[in-house]
């Protein structure tokens, strides 16, 4: 699908609520638990492992695919916005 690798079929939001999600870093582990979902940290190597044993729901590409892309994930692109607004920017 979409946004992401899923095991089950996402159809609406409520589908989403309580998967365990790989998260790759501090946005995609916001927008995650936002939306319900259980944020796991792991690394690349362990993904395929923890989709087979159940450890895993759900992998996203990439937090702006899920959001731009998903029209399942698409309402929580104002978390997200509003997510990157509250994360301080460097002065060059």
């Amino acid at each position: 699908q979409m946004g992401g690798w899923y095991r089950k079929e996402i159809k609406s939001l409520a589908d989403i609520k309580g998967m365990k999600m790989r998260s790759l870093d501090r946005l995609t582990t916001d927008w995650i638990n936002r939306l319900g979902m259980t944020p796991v940290q792991m690394t690349n190597l362990e993904i395929l492992q923890a989709l087979g044993s159940g450890m895993l729901d759900g992998v996203p590409t990439s937090a702006g695919t899920a959001v731009m892309i998903s029209p399942v994930l698409s309402a929580a692109a104002i978390v997200v916005a509003a997510a990157r607004a509250a994360v301080p920017t460097r002065a060059m």
